[in-house]
């Protein structure tokens, strides 16, 4: 019995992890590495000649605009050229040659040795030109890219410039697998049986017909080979006319004992497909795809798998700092857990499409996505515009739709935010979508269609009257309407896809949902803190995780109103609500430093707060008497030590919050996420560096001290980044003022293994250091991936399973941090339950272990922990 342990998504694009696994006709490289980047419009840039010695050298993804940002221009943009020397890989010469853009911010030129081979205006969608007529088959190619953000400025946020996403060079036959020319559907679901049906673009780039055997297997998680179809297909020569020819097949495959794709069982499988000419593989594709069944159902809502499923969300941008449009996986993977970990169970892409690793991730963690196209279409309110939209906007949502469609966190397509205003709903919204609905049908039909209306205040039956165009009547800040919406539309669905925190002031937006069948979640703005937008009218930003993905106390009040898991959580501060139309959030300050008479806030979901301040109880309060279930306790009289709140349901304790007085600034303390990475170039250590006083507890309020840093060895820092929306330092700097105690470091590998050195300072405090190590990333060809959901608590020391080779048991053990409620189960692939090892069993502070005998199990295995309202999840993999 062999036992794999997976801590975590490993290194390495997660693309290039996947299509590694499968690919050998097919050759897909990322291009990342060496380019060269130059602001400005310089004439002559594209030509192979061009002298770029004096440029700077730079890795992609890249943002131009991050170093520009300040306080005077939150959205700067940026005019410039990126260009990348190569010669052709091995294994290209003699086949078409593709280069892909996953993102290109924006009004973008394509050159290859001088020659223009494409251009994309909207910035968000990804794209790909042809090279194979303009290669070099030896010596020198040089590929070149013009990007405009300046002559035409279309963003109401922070867009970022540049060559912000990956960038890929793959060889093909020349009959081959159209890119993102696959449709993976399931037509019939169950657990016991269900119907796959594999879709699949076969473009013929020779002049004259051919015909070739489509064989496409469906692998399961682990790689084992579970079905195979062959299907001969003749494609028609391509043309003059029609330069390239394009045929599809279908085909039909029936699986047995289904995982099923559920956000609580994110299982995924692979559709590997083969185009095969006489009896030689020419070509390869693989698709990453679930099995689930979406139903939209009146007044039920929305059902995944036949169980109604409340979208718990939120909007989020596609910025992060430090390192501005140009996001790393890792990144991108830390930002999901902790929206997990929320209770968050959705995400909508405000407001456009993100890049093709952020679904990955949502798909191997289980968060739904309302997936959004655009902001605006023509109208130009707000200063945003889409460019040339009735010209491009074909082109731009059939990509957007065909890249992403086979994704099964992807759970409905928002084909616009905010693409009409006014008090009632004009004709041209409906003009419009009675195009834009049907046209997306048309590609992809087993996902809902809808659009973030704004308009319509005053104009229920108008808003209502658009279920009859759209499957779901998206509305933002619309809340109030619901009622009157649904009775002039009873089959009308509604979706809430833009909302502040509060309903009218006063109580939280999910009031309007969670009792409300016919209305299927809602989003709140925002989820995350992004630069501009948010702080361009003089507030502060709104989100409930800051800048650099640390908890703001907010956190836990939308915790309490989703999790299942008991909350509570102490701050100390003004809980007044927000104006109804202001998106701000309270700050509470997270140390017990103050003095005189304070105002505690205890966010919770259970059903009553004891207080105790030190020794001394100072009372108990009912959750039942705080309507907007911010429960506040005033005028409590500080005292040096420790404020601890404990959360009581059905008499029993059953989550537990405190907070001490901390002395002045010591140290700085370094929490990494890592200490070994991946050497591709790829992997990220996400640092948090704290202001820590003597006792090693974070200085929260007072602590604004400068942080330095260095590095060296085998890696690069992207920056340094806190969640001071009034800070304006550079971001690509190596130094920062901390804000409440903290400031944020993500440093990446380079392609060499090693080690990077870190040493953080801070005037008058004692330093830290850090040596991460960097490896070798193995792509293997053993398909080993498998759910994993890891929403908090990803300590190793706190939780850990181990295998007994002699036993054959698995030997699990945890730590309990303070008195709680336990439980521990292990869940098949199937995402059944095979095991209770403890349900809610309460157990005092310390270290224990059991066992669970794995006998003649093979397959993937998940032991869910859950203490309180913390869940860890490990994974092991065993194989016969």
């Amino acid at each position: 019995m062999i036992i794999f342990l997976i801590a975590g998504i490993a290194g390495a694009s997660l693309t290039e992890r996947l299509e590694g696994r499968f690919l050998k006709s097919r050759i897909k490289l990322r291009i990342d590495e060496g380019w060269k980047v130059q602001s400005g419009n310089i004439p002559g840039a594209q030509a192979t000649g061009f002298n770029d010695s004096s440029w700077t050298t730079t890795n992609v993804p890249h943002d131009m605009s991050i170093t520009l940002y300040s306080a005077t221009n939150l959205d700067p943009g940026a005019i410039g050229w990126y260009r990348r020397h190569f010669t052709l890989p091995a294994g290209f010469a003699g086949k078409k040659v593709i280069v892909q853009f996953d993102g290109v911010y924006h009004d973008s030129k394509i050159y290859l040795n001088g020659t223009q081979v494409g251009n994309q205006q909207y910035g968000y969608v990804s794209f790909y030109c042809d090279l194979t007529p303009y290669l070099n088959a030896t010596g020198d190619n040089v590929l070149a890219v013009f990007v405009d953000n300046e002559t035409v400025r279309n963003s109401r946020w922070y867009s970022g410039t540049g060559i912000f996403r990956h960038v890929w060079l793959i060889a093909t036959d020349f009959v081959y697998v159209r890119n993102w020319g696959t449709a993976v559907t399931t037509p019939a679901v169950a657990a016991a049986q269900s119907q796959i049906r594999v879709q699949t673009d076969i473009v013929n780039d020779l002049t004259t017909a051919q015909t070739r055997t489509v064989q496409t297997t469906i692998y399961d998680s682990i790689g084992n080979a579970l079905q195979t179809v062959d299907t001969t297909i003749t494609v028609k020569p391509k043309t003059i006319d029609t330069v390239m020819s394009i045929d599809t097949c279908v085909q039909t495959l029936v699986l047995s004992s289904c995982n099923l794709w559920s956000p609580s069982t994110p299982y995924l499988y692979y559709a590997y497909t083969r185009i095969i000419n006489n009896a030689t593989p020419a070509d390869d594709y693989v698709t990453q795809f679930g099995i689930r069944q979406l139903q939209y159902v009146a007044n039920q809502g929305l059902l995944i798998n036949g169980v109604a499923t409340k979208m718990k969300g939120i909007c989020m941008h596609h910025m992060a700092v430090p390192t501005g449009a140009a996001v790393p996986e890792r990144m991108s993977e830390r930002t999901i857990k902790e929206l997990l970990a929320s209770g968050c169970t959705s995400i909508r892409t405000s407001h456009n499409p993100v890049s093709p690793e952020f679904y990955d991730l949502c798909d191997q963690l289980g968060m739904l996505v309302l997936d959004e196209w655009c902001d605006k279409w023509y109208d130009t309110s707000g200063g945003a515009f889409y460019e040339n939209w009735a010209q491009t906007w074909p082109k731009d949502l059939a990509s957007f739709i065909e890249r992403d469609r086979n994704h099964p966190s992807i759970v409905m397509w928002s084909v616009g935010n905010e693409v009409a205003s006014g008090a009632t709903v004009p004709p041209y919204l409906t003009t419009n979508l009675q195009i834009l609905v049907p046209y997306v049908k048309n590609i992809d039909k087993t996902r809902a269609v809808t659009n973030a209306c704004v308009a319509g205040s005053s104009d229920p039956a108008g808003l209502g009257a658009l279920a009859n165009i759209e499957d779901i009547v998206g509305l933002n800040y619309k809340e109030a309407q619901y009622g009157a919406i649904h009775s002039s539309n009873p089959n009308a669905l509604i979706l809430g896809t833009e909302q502040a925190p509060y309903l009218n002031g006063a109580v939280p937006t999910w009031f309007a949902v969670r009792n409300t069948p016919y209305v299927i979640g809602h989003h709140i703005w925002v989820g995350v803190d992004f630069l501009a937008e948010g702080i361009s009218s003089g507030g502060p930003p709104s989100g409930y995780l800051d800048y650099c993905i640390f908890r703001k106390a907010w956190f836990y009040y939308q915790q309490s109103q989703w999790s299942d898991s008991p909350v509570v959580h102490i701050g100390i501060g003004n809980a007044v609500d927000p104006a109804p139309s202001t998106w701000a959030t309270p700050f509470l300050s997270e140390s017990w430093n103050q003095s005189g008479s304070v105002n505690v806030v205890t966010y919770t979901n259970c059903d009553s707060v004891i207080l105790y301040v030190n020794a001394t109880k100072i009372g108990t309060e009912y959750l039942n008497n705080f309507s907007n279930m911010i429960m506040q306790w005033p005028n409590v009289q500080y005292q040096s030590g420790v404020i601890k709140a404990i959360g009581m349901k059905s008499g029993i304790q059953a989550a537990v919050d405190s907070i001490m007085t901390v002395g002045k600034p010591a140290k700085v303390f370094l929490k990494p996420d890592r200490t070994t990475l991946y050497a591709d170039g790829e992997d990220i250590c996400c640092l948090e560096v704290d202001i820590d006083d003597a006792n090693d507890n974070l200085v929260f309020n007072d602590s604004t001290d400068t942080v330095q840093f260095t590095l060296s060895g085998q890696g690069r820092s992207l920056g340094i980044g806190s969640a001071d929306y009034t800070n304006f330092e550079p971001f690509k700097a190596m130094s920062r003022k901390a804000y409440n105690g903290r400031v944020f470091i993500p440093i990446q590998s380079d392609t060499v293994p090693g080690t990077i050195t870190v040493g953080v300072s801070s005037p008058g405090l004692t330093s830290g250091s850090l040596i991460l190590t960097t490896v070798p990333q193995v792509i293997t060809t053993a398909i080993r991936s498998a759910p994993l959901r890891n929403t908090q608590g990803s300590r190793a020391d706190l939780f850990t399973c181990v295998c007994n080779p002699d036993s054959k048991n698995i030997q699990v053990r945890y730590r309990v941090d303070v008195p709680s409620a336990i439980s521990l189960s292990v869940i098949a692939p199937s995402g059944r339950m095979v095991n209770c090892l403890a349900n809610n069993k309460y157990q005092a502070a310390g270290a224990y272990s059991t066992e669970w005998n794995a006998m003649n199990r093979i397959g993937v295995y998940l032991f869910v922990l859950k203490i309180n309202n913390t869940k860890m999840v490990r994974k092991i993999c065993i194989v016969r």
